[in-house]
């Protein structure tokens, strides 16, 4: 294994042969502001050692080589800072480390990541290691305890008080107080800062207190005081025997002399390892003086910079190959540490039933349900509008022989549109969730089955609700059939076609990434149903190599249903002409036969959007 190492400190918490001087490097300017009272340290220290990391990949159908040959370790008790510029494989490195970027058919992977001279991937490397992404993954409709509180109560072990405990103690620890309560909010709903965000994002993944912290650009978006704080605490989190390893973009003077230890990387090669305050010294040597006055971090990023790196000057070429070539000179090799034990002590979960799980996801699934106002109150106004509508334009449609265009039109309308409604809305809701559950899921914390049937059970109530409020605005007001029985059944029927078309909106969400393509692809199995409902056209005239899809329509089934539960037993005033509505219609199935097909379409359309979810989600674990 490759890398600087040059002399050391004793340390009684640190192996013998690990690089430290933590006795500078740790000092925090803002450490009046910054303490943390965590004294608690890891079941296990982890050293990471990667060896000879190449990376290659197909962009435009040409194989492209990110990484050449990347060596490197990290110790615990330390933060090492991975900087490069644009495009130099940062963040490729820290993806292959934290073992989230495999060989597949577009991508090669070669090298090795060991843990305490363990590969990871002979291990549960996901059970010691939180990886944080550059983008906040939260669910804005929480506050920032309820989200510590969850994902406490899913990764770690202990009863509801210690469970609380360590939620309001990683809340002190982030200087989180004032705003633990505030909703985390999004861009359409004001929450807390950025910087409260990135606290936030970094204690849910701390609450378990994992050996190794992976960060991608923690600072990116965030002022030069506020990222300054987050290192701070990172710092501190370091002290307690965590490994941090992080990529890092444009730091201020103040934010990279807190580094412990530093990566320079440019075109995939390693250009500099070592620590950070000897890095002035070791390429002034190479003929390249930073000045005083000039931010290390931005002298170097100048100083990496390639225009173009395929095609670069006979300047840049010798000014890399020269740098690459001392660095080659300088590196030292890096044993792993006998006092590190081998043996890996997994981070304490608890073993929660299936049933636990559940509940605890229900529970945070209700709560986002209920708070996205937003979705919530375009569905129910929704609800409302078409209905009163109806109501105006259809009001006491009669029993008249006149009346049965009225009655089978107004059916249509609204089975219509409740199924594009609902599939519109709750194709929304996945692409929303859908980073935290693969995060999650990629992390053993449950299965795709606990998450799926937690999320459709918190969503039955509104479900459930606002069919009830549809049918009591338009069926009395429509003269409809006026029998108990026959308003529940038409109830029930309202229902189903809501429930059918959630799940049409859950199999769009669970296989489309991003809510612009759910919103565009979502119209598209309820125009399908609608062609091969039997409303709007004969289907014995449609090709009889597509005829069979009639009997997937919910639609279909919805629409023959309604209208046999409301003409029959219906007292029909058609004087001397004869009056059969349903043998016009051709409806001459039992209304249970009907009602089944429905209540199998919900099912089914679930079981199908459920495995397409597994599906999608197994691909991040490849």
């Amino acid at each position: 294994m490759r890398g600087s190492h040059s002399g050391h400190k004793k340390s009684s918490d640190m192996p013998e042969n690990l690089d430290l001087d933590s006795s500078s490097s740790l000092k925090q300017d803002t450490s009046s502001y910054f303490v943390t009272n965590s004294t608690e340290e890891n079941n296990t220290k982890i050293q990471l050692i990667w060896d000879d990391i190449h990376y290659e990949t197909t962009i435009d159908r040409k194989p492209v080589e990110i990484l050449k040959g990347v060596s490197g370790y990290a110790n615990p008790g330390e933060f090492l800072a991975i900087m490069g510029s644009s495009g130099a494989g940062k963040t490729t490195l820290l993806n292959i480390i934290a073992g989230r970027i495999k060989s597949s058919n577009n991508s090669q992977v070669k090298g090795t990541v060991k843990a305490n001279g363990t590969n990871i991937n002979s291990i549960n490397f996901n059970k010691v290691m939180a990886y944080i992404t550059q983008e906040d993954i939260l669910l804005p409709t929480l506050s920032i305890r309820e989200a510590f509180t969850f994902s406490a109560k899913l990764r770690c072990q202990g009863s509801d008080t210690q469970i609380d405990e360590k939620v309001e103690k990683m809340i002190k620890d982030l200087k989180l107080e004032k705003v633990c309560d505030n909703i985390i909010g999004n861009t359409l709903k004001k929450g807390i800062s950025g910087g409260e965000r990135k606290r936030a994002s970094i204690g849910i993944e701390l609450i378990s207190e994992p050996s190794v912290v992976i960060l991608d650009e923690p600072t990116s978006g965030l002022d030069s005081f506020t990222a300054e704080i987050l290192i701070d605490l990172l710092i501190a989190q370091a002290k307690l025997g965590r490994t941090i390893i992080s990529t890092i973009h444009q730091p201020s003077t103040n934010i990279f002399n807190k580094f412990n230890r530093l990566i320079l990387l440019s075109e995939g090669l390693t250009i500099y390892q070592g620590k950070t305050k000897n890095s002035r010294k070791y390429f002034s040597k190479l003929g390249y003086e930073c000045p005083d006055n000039i931010n290390p971090a931005d002298f170097y990023m100048r100083l990496l910079h390639i225009v173009n790196r395929y095609n670069m000057t006979p300047e840049e070429s010798e000014k890399i190959s020269h740098l690459l070539t001392e660095y080659k000179k300088s590196e030292k090799k890096t044993e792993n540490s006998n006092c590190l034990s081998s043996q890996i002590e997994y981070t304490k979960t608890g073993n929660l039933s299936v049933l636990s799980k559940m509940s605890i996801l229900y529970k945070r699934s209700f709560l986002n349900a209920t708070r996205n106002t937003i979705l919530t109150k375009v569905r129910l106004i929704g609800i409302i509008f078409n209905g009163t509508l109806i109501d105006l334009l259809f009001h006491d449609l009669g029993n008249d022989y006149t009346s049965i265009q009225n009655i089978n039109g107004v059916f249509s309308v609204v089975l219509m549109n409740l199924l594009f409604s609902s599939a519109m809305s709750y194709s929304l809701s996945f692409p929303a969730e859908r980073p935290i559950f693969i995060k999650e899921y990629s992390q053993g914390l449950y299965g795709s089955l606990i998450y799926f049937l937690a999320k459709n059970i918190s969503e039955l109530p509104m479900q459930i609700f606002a069919p009830m409020v549809y049918s009591l605005l338009i069926y009395f007001v429509l003269g409809l059939n006026l029998a108990a029985a026959k308003f529940f059944i038409f109830y029930s029927l309202i229902c189903f076609i809501i429930l059918s078309g959630s799940g049409v909106g859950y199999l769009i969400g669970a296989c489309v990434e991003g809510e612009l393509l759910a919103a565009a692809f979502a119209p598209l199995l309820p125009c399908i149903f609608l062609i091969f409902g039997g409303v709007f056209g004969n289907l014995d005239k449609i090709n009889a190599a597509f005829r069979w899809m009639q009997y997937l329509s919910p639609f279909g089934w919805a629409y023959k249903s309604i209208t046999i539960n409301q003409y029959t037993d219906f007292d029909m005033d058609c004087g001397d002409i004869e009056c059969d509505p349903l043998g016009m219609l051709g409806f001459h199935d039992p209304l249970w036969q009907d009602i089944v097909c429905l209540i199998a379409f919900v099912i089914g359309i679930r079981v199908i959007a459920y495995f397409l979810l597994v599906i999608c989600a197994r691909k991040y674990l490849k």
